[in-house]
């Protein structure tokens, strides 16, 4: 209910570029790399899981932007 992130799928480092650590809460999250249009980063409570548990949203598909560790941004279904 905190938002902790304990593991992953293997395959999201891969997409990310860049090593995923578990978060033990969802202050945590902005260490995913997700930025808005203008690339400036996402404050940790407005990633799609973080608005879904904080505030009972549910987030259908939403396409969120993620900078990868070589600096190139990828595109990222989210539900939660």
């Amino acid at each position: 209910a905190g938002g902790a992130i304990v593991s992953h799928n293997a395959a999201l480092e891969q997409v990310l570029g860049h090593p995923v650590h578990p978060a033990s809460d969802v202050g945590g999250y902005a260490a995913y790399g997700a930025v808005d249009a203008a690339g400036n980063p996402y404050a940790p409570d407005a990633y799609p899981v973080a608005r879904a548990l904080l505030r009972g949203e549910t987030v259908l598909r939403e396409l969120t932007r993620y900078r990868r560790g070589d600096g190139r941004v990828v595109m990222l279904s989210i539900s939660a």
